[in-house]
């Protein structure tokens, strides 16, 4: 590291000063007094590397309060819009779907079941009595005419 000697005019009790300061308050005091040097010459861009640092840490990062607080927050956004989709959505009245089974006779010789297929999805069940609905597609079985 390069370092460079510069001619600065210190108070008389400067040590006694420094003694009782913190380091950004020495940090403050030396600006100050280098800032009035001739021979010196400040940005007002410069800063203390350790005061930033301890800037940082003054903030309490506690993620997750802050991810809960931002996941809660979404959430309820995203219902919110959701609810607002399903109120959009067009209503409908379901048409009940009416159909017969089709009796293909016997399954096997000595056996009374009998195989049924319904008429409007071909759903195939062996049974001794054929139920109300077809359990395939939900028709509600009619007596065929």
């Amino acid at each position: 590291m390069k370092t460079k000697k510069i001619l600065v005019e210190m108070p008389a009790d400067w040590e006694e000063q420094l003694s009782t300061m913190n380091d950004a308050s020495i940090g403050t005091t030396l600006y100050e007094i280098l800032g009035r040097s001739p021979l010196v010459e400040f940005s007002e861009d410069a800063i203390s590397r350790q005061a930033a640092i301890d800037a940082i840490d003054k903030y309490d990062f506690d993620f997750p309060q802050y991810m809960e607080r931002f996941v809660t927050e979404l959430r309820d956004a995203m219902k919110a819009d959701l609810k607002a989709d399903i109120k959009d959505l067009p209503s409908v009245t379901p048409k009940q779907r009416t159909g017969h089974w089709i009796d293909e006779g016997r399954c096997a010789v000595g056996s009374n079941a009998h195989a049924y297929i319904c008429s409007e999805c071909g759903g195939y069940i062996v049974d001794y009595d054929p139920y109300d609905f077809c359990k395939f597609c939900g028709a509600k079985m009619e007596e065929q005419a």
